[in-house]
């Protein structure tokens, strides 16, 4: 009887938080008079959220938008409605994915440490949703890309960017899923880190050009590391088969 009443708690405190209206859906980023207050966490989270692109289907699941809308926060660290940890796949309430885990084992990703017991790279298989295909090499500590597009020209991941509206040197379709071949941190001085870039209008190191994911025809997706987070240890580079993580 104890063990039947304390499922029953558990279940009943479960089933509240995803009845709520934020466990998924639009959202929009305000500075003032949201509709919750929002603090990011590394850990235990009230909710797991992945950002996405399209319709949100599933709890966890948040699509950021400028508009129309189902709710808007503002993070905050202290006095939060609830807390979030922002993931790249199985999001949720904690506790609850473990039946998901298991079913999408064959999406499991292997880790591979360096000689430091750093994780240096993964290996995805069975990947459902990937990315475009990339090559990387790094030199000397330094992290290059090249897109089927070209067959010998390595782009730096450190690097200043050019947006044009034609002819551009790679075309990139900027996505708020974490399923992308680059997270850039977007900088407004020379980069000094891997993985950053400086927007500037004259002297690029490549030049860009934004598509939809429409059209189809993107060389890479790029994830620009969102303002509100605190910076990461290390950034990714992801390929069809392996991902690379590049120290800050």
């Amino acid at each position: 009887m104890k063990r039947f009443i304390s499922v029953f708690i558990v279940f009943s405190i479960l089933s509240s938080v995803s009845a709520q209206p934020y466990a998924k859906g639009k959202v929009k980023v305000v500075n003032s008079f949201p509709d919750y207050k929002v603090k990011v966490v590394s850990s235990s989270p009230d909710l797991k959220v992945q950002a996405v692109n399209h319709p949100p289907a599933r709890d966890g699941e948040w699509q950021f938008v400028e508009s129309f809308e189902d709710f808007s926060i503002q993070f905050v660290n202290s006095f939060e409605d609830f807390s979030i940890q922002f993931v790249d796949a199985f999001p949720g309430l904690p506790g609850v994915q473990s039946s998901t885990r298991q079913a999408d084992n064959s999406n499991a990703v292997a880790e591979i440490h360096d000689g430091a017991g750093n994780v240096r790279s993964s290996g995805i298989r069975d990947w459902k949703n990937p990315v475009p295909d990339l090559s990387v090499k790094e030199v000397n500590g330094r992290y290059y890309f090249s897109v089927p597009r070209y067959k010998d020209r390595w782009f730096p991941t450190k690097a200043r960017v050019q947006i044009v509206d034609s002819l551009a040197d790679l075309r990139v379709e900027e996505t708020y899923s974490t399923y992308a071949n680059l997270k850039i941190i977007r900088c407004n001085s020379v980069p000094s880190k891997e993985m950053n870039w400086q927007f500037v209008d004259f002297a690029p190191d490549f030049t860009i050009q934004y598509v939809s994911w429409k059209e189809g025809n993107a060389d890479i997706r790029v994830f620009y590391y969102p303002f509100f987070l605190e910076r990461p240890n290390n950034l990714e580079i992801m390929t069809r088969e392996k991902m690379y993580f590049v120290p800050q």
